[in-house]
C-alpha cells in the first residue's frame, strides 16, 4: 500500500502516520502468509526430501502434466515382441518327454512313428518345477568311553568342521538371506521356512543364527571399512532407524564403482560424532552429501561436495512461488537444467573434461548472480538458503574441480534404500548386537550385489570358514 499525499495539517499528519503503520503491518502479514503457504505446499515431490519419503497416497501440490493421452492401456501392448526364458542345454534337463503326433491334423491319416528327412527339428519347450525339499540330515553320535585307570567317562566331540547347533551353514545362510537379504520380518521368515522349506524354528534359534553370522562377518565388514576409508570419493547419507525408547540413525558411506563398496553403521543419534564414527578424518577424501548441518560443520569446503539433486528439488519448490521467490527459483531451475545437460553430455563421452569446465563456467556465474540477488532480498527462508549456499559456494562445484566426483548423491541414496525397506518390514532392533547384525548384513549385501555376487553362497562360505577358524572370504574383487 502506497502512502497517500494529504495536506499539511495535524489531523492529516496523524492520518498519514496511521496509513503508514497499516501498510507496514500489511506487508509483514503478506510475508508471513507467503512463508506459511510455502510450508504448507512443501512435499517430497518438489522439496529437498528424497521422493521415497513422501506418503504413497498423498496428492502432489504441483502435479506433473499427464501428457498426451494415447487411448492405450498400461503395460505391454498386444503384438509387442516379448521375451522368453532361455532354454538350458539338453543335458541339464531332468527328463525329456517326446510328444510325437499319431494322426494327421488335417485328414486324420495315421502318421509314421519315425521322422522323415524333411521333418524339422522338434519345438523345445521347458517347464521348471520345484521339487519337494529333501533335507540332508547328519546325525553326530557322540559315544562315551570310560577310562580303565581313573574311571572317568569321556564323550566324543563333533568334528571341528561341523556346524554348531541344529542347522548347517547353508541353512543358516538361507535364514539370514530371508531377513537381511530380502528384508522379511523375523516372523515372516520363520513362516516361509516352515511352509516352503519344511523347517520349524523358533525366534530364539533365528536370533542365535544372527549372532553367529554377526561374528562371521566381522572380517568382511572390516574389509569394506578399510576400502571406504581409503577411497578418494565417498557418498554419504543417513536414514532413521527404529529401536524401543531410542531414536537411532542408519548411516552409510559408499564409494564409486571402484572399489564399489558400501559401509553401514547404526548410531544412537544423528549428531556430528555419529558421522565421524562412520568415517575416519581424511581431508584428502571428498565426501558428497546433502546440505544437512552435520556435514557442513564436520567437513571443510575442500573435502565437501553438495548434491545437486537435492538442490534441484529445492529450487523447483521455490519456482512455484509468486513474486521474487518465484523469480529466483525459476532462474536457478533453468541453470540447474543446463548444468545436468552438460554433465550428461560429458558422461556420454561426447565432450572431454576441459570442455565440460568451459561450458559450466557461464552456468556457475549465473547461479552465483541468482544467489547474490536472492540473498539481498528479504524473502523468508529463500534468502537464508541463498546466503548459506554462498557461504560454501565452492562445495557446489567440487564435481568440476575434482575428477571422479559425481554432481549428485544418488549413489548413497540407492545404497541406503535396502536399509529403509528393512526398517519398515522388521519393526526394530533391541540391542547393540542387533545393530551390528543389521550394519554388517547391509554392508555385505549391498557391496556384494554391486559386484554381481551371490549372497547365499558368500554367507555359507563365511560361516564355514569362521567355524574352522580360517580367514573369511574376500568380499571385494582382487585389485578393487
Amino acid at each position: 500500500m502506497n502512502s497517500v499525499a494529504v495536506p499539511d495539517c495535524p489531523g492529516c499528519v496523524a492520518l498519514q502516520a496511521q496509513l503508514d503503520a497499516q501498510a507496514e503491518v500489511l506487508a509483514a502479514l503478506r510475508q508471513e502468509i507467503a512463508a506459511l503457504q510455502a510450508r504448507l505446499d512443501r512435499d517430497s515431490s518438489d522439496s529437498s526430501k528424497p521422493p521415497a519419503s513422501g506418503h504413497p497416497h498423498a496428492t502432489p501440490k504441483h502435479p506433473k502434466s499427464p501428457g498426451k493421452k494415447t487411448g492405450r492401456k498400461r503395460g505391454g501392448q498386444p503384438g509387442h515382441p516379448g521375451t522368453t526364458r532361455a532354454l538350458v542345454p539338453l543335458e541339464a534337463t531332468t527328463a525329456v518327454v517326446p510328444c510325437v503326433p499319431t494322426t494327421c491334423c488335417c485328414c486324420a491319416e495315421e502318421l509314421p512313428t519315425e521322422a522323415a528327412a524333411t521333418d524339422p527339428e522338434p519345438l523345445r519347450e521347458q517347464v521348471w518345477e520345484l521339487p519337494p525339499l529333501q533335507w540332508e540330515i547328519t546325525e553326530y553320535q557322540r559315544h562315551a568311553r570310560t577310562c580303565h585307570r581313573c574311571g572317568r567317562r569321556t564323550w566324543g566331540e563333533r568334528p571341528q568342521e561341523a556346524p554348531e547347533g541344529c542347522l548347517g551353514f547353508r541353512a543358516q545362510a538361507a535364514l539370514a538371506l530371508l531377513t537381511g537379504g530380502v528384508q522379511l520380518s523375523r516372523r515372516s521368515a520363520l513362516t516361509l521356512a516352515q511352509e516352503l522349506l519344511g523347517l520349524r524354528l523358533s525366534l530364539g534359534t533365528l536370533s542365535r543364527v544372527e549372532a553367529t553370522l554377526t561374528a562371521a562377518l566381522a572380517g568382511p565388514y572390516a574389509e569394506v571399512a578399510r576400502a571406504v576409508a581409503a577411497a578418494p570419493v565417498v557418498y554419504c547419507d543417513e536414514s532413521p532407524w527404529r529401536e524401543p525408547g531410542q531414536k537411532p540413525w542408519l548411516w552409510s558411506a559408499s564409494t564409486g564403482d571402484r572399489p564399489g563398496a558400501s559401509l553401514f553403521r547404526i548410531a544412537a543419534s544423528r549428531a556430528t560424532e555419529a558421522f565421524r564414527a562412520l568415517l575416519a578424518p581424511n581431508p584428502k577424501q571428498i565426501k558428497v552429501t546433502d546440505r544437512y548441518a552435520v556435514y557442513v560443520h564436520a567437513l571443510t569446503e575442500a573435502e565437501h561436495g553438495v548434491c545437486w539433486a537435492h538442490l534441484a528439488r529445492e529450487f523447483l519448490h521455490w519456482s512455484t512461488r509468486l513474486g521474487e521467490a518465484g523469480t529466483v527459483g525459476r532462474w536457478l531451475v533453468a541453470e540447474t537444467e543446463k548444468l545436468f545437460g552438460h554433465w550428461h553430455t560429458f558422461r556420454e563421452g561426447r565432450i572431454d573434461r576441459a570442455t565440460l569446465t568451459e561450458r559450466l563456467e557461464p552456468v556457475r556465474w549465473a547461479v552465483h548472480t541468482a544467489l547474490r540477488w536472492g540473498a539481498g532480498r528479504r524473502i523468508p527462508q529463500l534468502s537464508g538458503l541463498c546466503k548459506n549456499l554462498l557461504a560454501r559456494e565452492e562445495t557446489l562445484w567440487t564435481f568440476v574441480r575434482v575428477e571422479g566426483v559425481e554432481p549428485t548423491n544418488n549413489t548413497a541414496e540407492r545404497a541406503v534404500r535396502p536399509g529403509v525397506l528393512w526398517r519398515k518390514s522388521s519393526l526394530f532392533t533391541q540391542s547393540e548386537r542387533g545393530r551390528e547384525y543389521v550394519a554388517r548384513m547391509l554392508t555385505v549385501r549391498t557391496t556384494l550385489r554391486r559386484h554381481g555376487g551371490n549372497l547365499l553362497e558368500f554367507l555359507t562360505e563365511a560361516l564355514g570358514q569362521h567355524q574352522a577358524g580360517e580367514p573369511p572370504p574376500r568380499l571385494l574383487p582382487a585389485g578393487a
